[in-house]
């Protein structure tokens, strides 16, 4: 039985439509519940087996960070085996709980919104044990924002292995400690008009209205109902019935008193209110319940029950969370658009769906709610500039008040020595006569110390523009060097072509392994830092049954790289500095005497019987030059997560492979060569950083046939301190120029099509790099700025696409006020959501069988 932290810090009405997953929960584990100081009354309502705590701050931290602290202390000695985040918009108190409390298993939505800047709480506490964001999950269930909370719960539940056997869809409450899964047959009405918020409250004329035009639906006898800060509301509700001649009772109950509310919400054939909160707690006691909802359409409004039906303004709302853009109304305008009439209409007829969603005005087309939107933010901006033009003026007349006070000193001081001057007229002749003498000795001395400063200032700058001169020449012979090492290198693989055959004759090699034998192998292995994955990489090679030799040509490794080499006496290594990857294993290849020739990087690994399989392939197919296998895709732990398979046929396949995810023509790892097709093509450019093996791969494919097969040769380690992942717009861009030397090859019309294609898609893919370090923090507004303008360069029609500007507003508000980043954010996630959603009802409206 694992010890459980359950968070759920949010409102009551939240809490019970999760009780029922909760309930599940603690069925099998044991689970301390952390709710919020204001709902501790919910001990009274949720199962027993709960053990209900509270957390000691509000969720907005707006109080001394002291309790905070120790509540970190305190969860910290709890030892807690699972932490379980089963709301859907994380607050900070789940930050906390995410990032900062050390725990093995984290469960929760794995597209879960965050309100709130971890960053403060990082200057704060420290940094976290885990980045507080969605991919720590370590058990998580992706669900669709807008379904009912009862179904992400069900999800979240298979997600996370509960019992079947418990149901965690629906509500489950308990008064007196049983569960309340029946209850008797209910009498009269309950109006709950109140809602907490005034913004939230629909107006109680509407309620007395809805009583008048559905008595059959809302009988006698009818009991107005509300909590104690909502006395007045309730006593209007009363005052307005009354008028219509109907007689009331008025119910006012204590918060702190759940159970007994809870329990008689039981007695009420109906109830009608706009009270989430109340909504959902009497429909999880089994009363029927009409609820009249804001537009803020997100599953946890809708509420629960057979007979129970939610009624929605039917808006493009932009989910602004109680931050309406008309802040001209005093409640929420898609509130106060719902007439009484159309509900009680809506309500009266038979529908089979628990949601009602009525048409409105025409004043809520999204584009109205834009405007409304950037009309406010300007309003915003103009009340600051506002704000700051006071400030520089309070500013300006305290600095013109502080001028005069000097002037008047300096005035006061002028009279004194007047009249000293007048005392002793001489003596102050003669004071003033030295004074004027030593200011100007100062003033010369000045003069000449700012001399001696500046010769100092042009020497130094001179200096600097020597050195700056010498490294640029240092940097220039640097480049010439490398140049001709790489010269060099070319021209020694050429004279060792020219001597293959009358050298291997009598090699080494022959006299090890015979003249007959199967070939042989070499494997040379670029290695830099990998101390933590290399040992895997040699072994994979020694493990192969068919004769070969292994390089490892280390670029002078700070870490344990160079104590495992030592441990392998058969391999062949230096560590030494280089010139970066494709250096290292042309150094590597210039030492190989194998027939067949392959590198491997020291982070992937080779799967057993690769040589083998690969040197059937090579003895079989003379004409073959590169065969190429299928490649496994592992993670950080070696453990498969997919597979890449050659999808090599003809020559324009590897032209078009710039960086598309679904076409790898050859995976480098599983791709092997005859060293007599090297000769031919040459080393590999020393130029290239990202794609060097796809430069490689033109090459050879012009001067051979190309031989695949699907079995896995090797696999392939995705890490993200990888530069495939943590450079990926680098790689586009290089993979696209060098795709483009080969372009000339093919005609004119495929040629053409090509280019838009390659554009497109290398302008989509950096314009997605971009738009995720906006959205995420990543990187730096410049770098976002950058990757935009690449963009539109590869795909000059991208900037029509709405993404950009959202992209660039995002990155712009990154460092501006918290608010209008904030809004800028949801903006642009609203827009993504809203992509997504259209694309989902576009592909479920598809026709199931495609011609």
């Amino acid at each position: 039985m694992a010890k459980v932290l359950a968070l759920r810090t949010d409102r009551l009405g939240d809490i019970v439509l999760a009780s029922g997953y909760l309930s599940a929960l603690a069925n099998s584990h044991e689970v301390d519940l952390w709710v919020s100081q204001e709902s501790a009354p919910l001990a009274d309502i949720l199962d027993p087996e709960l053990n209900l705590r509270t957390v000691p701050f509000t969720n907005q931290l707006s109080d001394s960070p002291d309790p905070v602290i120790q509540w970190l202390k305190s969860i910290r000695d709890e030892s807690y085996d699972v932490i379980v985040l089963s709301q859907f918009t994380h607050d900070y108190a789940n930050l906390l709980a995410l990032g900062w409390i050390e725990c093995q298993e984290v469960c929760g939505f794995a597209n879960a919104e965050f309100e709130g800047n971890y960053g403060w709480l990082e200057n704060e506490f420290g940094p976290p044990v885990r980045t507080p964001i969605n991919a720590s999950f370590t058990s998580s269930v992706r669900v669709d924002p807008f379904i009912p909370d009862r179904k992400k719960y069900a999800a979240l539940a298979a997600a996370t292995g509960l019992d079947p056997a418990h149901p965690t869809d629906q509500p489950r409450l308990f008064v007196n400690k049983d569960s309340d899964s029946s209850r008797p047959a209910g009498i009269g009405t309950l109006v709950w008009p109140g809602s907490g918020a005034l913004a939230k409250q629909w107006p109680v004329e509407r309620f007395t209205e809805m009583l008048r035009i559905l008595p059959e639906r809302y009988p006698d006898p009818i009991t107005i109902g509300g909590a104690i800060a909502e006395t007045a509301v309730v006593e209007a509700c009363c005052h307005a019935i009354e008028a219509d001649g109907r007689s009331v009772e008025r119910w006012i109950v204590t918060p702190s008193d759940l159970a007994a509310t809870t329990s008689a919400m039981r007695r009420f054939a109906r109830v009608l209110t706009n009270d989430t909160g109340i909504a959902h707690l009497a429909a999880a006691v089994g009363a029927p319940v009409d609820a009249v909802s804001p537009a803020q359409h997100e599953g946890r409004f809708v509420v629960d029950g057979p007979e129970s039906r939610t009624v929605f303004a039917d808006i493009a709302c932009t989910r602004c969370r109680g931050n309406c853009i008309f802040p001209d109304e005093t409640i929420w305008p898609c509130l106060a658009a719902l007439d009484a009439s159309k509900v009680a209409d809506a309500l009266a007829k038979e529908s089979s769906t628990p949601i009602i969603k009525l048409p409105v005005s025409e004043r809520f087309p999204m584009e109205d709610l834009l405007a409304a939107q950037r009309a406010y933010s300007v309003q915003r901006d103009r009340t600051w500039g506002e704000l700051l033009s006071r400030i520089e003026g309070q500013r300006r007349k305290w600095q013109a008040l502080h001028e005069e006070a000097e002037e008047s000193g300096r005035s006061s001081v002028a009279r004194a020595k007047e009249a000293e001057a007048q005392r002793d007229k001489l003596r102050a002749l003669l004071e003033q006569a030295q004074h004027q003498r030593d200011e100007t000795r100062t003033v010369l001395a000045q003069a000449e110390a700012q001399r001696d400063e500046a010769r100092v200032m042009l020497a130094d700058a001179s200096g600097q523009r020597d050195q700056l001169e010498a490294l640029r020449v240092d940097a220039e012979n640097q480049r010439d060097l490398w140049r001709g090492h790489h010269d060099t290198l070319q021209t020694k693989l050429n004279e060792t072509s020219k001597e293959t055959v009358p050298v291997r004759a009598t090699s080494e090699r022959d006299s090890v392994i015979g003249k007959d034998a199967a070939p042989f192998i070499s494997i040379v292995t670029p290695s830099f830092g990998q101390a933590e994955f290399i040992r895997e990489t040699i072994e994979s090679v020694a493990a192969q049954v068919v004769a070969c030799e292994h390089f490892v040509m280390d670029g002078g490794s700070k870490d344990h790289t160079v104590d495992i080499l030592r441990e392998y006496p058969h391999l062949e290594w230096v560590s030494e500095p280089d010139h970066g990857q494709a250096h290292a294993i042309n150094k590597g290849l210039l030492r190989a005497r194998g027939d067949i020739l392959a590198y491997i990087n020291s982070d992937d690994f080779y799967r057993p019987g690769a040589f083998e399989h690969v040197a059937e392939i090579f003895s079989a197919n003379p004409q073959v030059g590169l065969v190429v296998g299928g490649c496994d895709i592992v993670n950080e732990a070696s453990e498969t997560t997919g597979k890449f398979l050659p999808r090599y046929q003809q020559f324009e396949d590897l032209i078009r492979y710039w960086g598309w995810d679904r076409w790898v023509c050859i995976p480098q790892p599983s791709t092997f060569w005859r060293r007599s097709l090297l000769e031919q093509v040459g080393l590999f450019d020393i130029d290239c950083h990202m794609v060097l093996d796809y430069e490689m791969w033109l090459r050879m494919a012009q001067k051979t046939q190309v031989f695949t097969t699907d079995r896995s040769l090797a696999a392939f380690r995705l890490a993200p301190e990888t530069k495939t992942v943590s450079r990926t717009h680098e790689m586009y861009c290089e993979e696209f120029e060098i795709s483009k030397r080969y372009w000339h090859m093919l005609p004119r019309k495929r040629r053409l099509q090509i280019e838009r294609e390659a554009r497109n898609h290398v302008g989509n893919r950096l314009l997605g790099v971009a738009e995720h370090y906006a959205l995420n923090g990543l990187g730096t507004p410049p770098l976002t700025r950058q990757l935009i303008a690449q963009a539109s360069r590869f795909a000059p029609w991208i900037t029509l696409n709405p993404r950009l500007g959202l992209t660039l507003l995002s990155s712009m508000s990154g460092h501006g006020q918290e608010t209008s980043a904030r809004v800028t954010h949801r903006l642009h996630r609203a827009y993504l959501r809203l992509v997504w959603y259209m694309r989902q009802r576009q592909a479920s409206a598809a026709p199931e069988d495609t011609p």
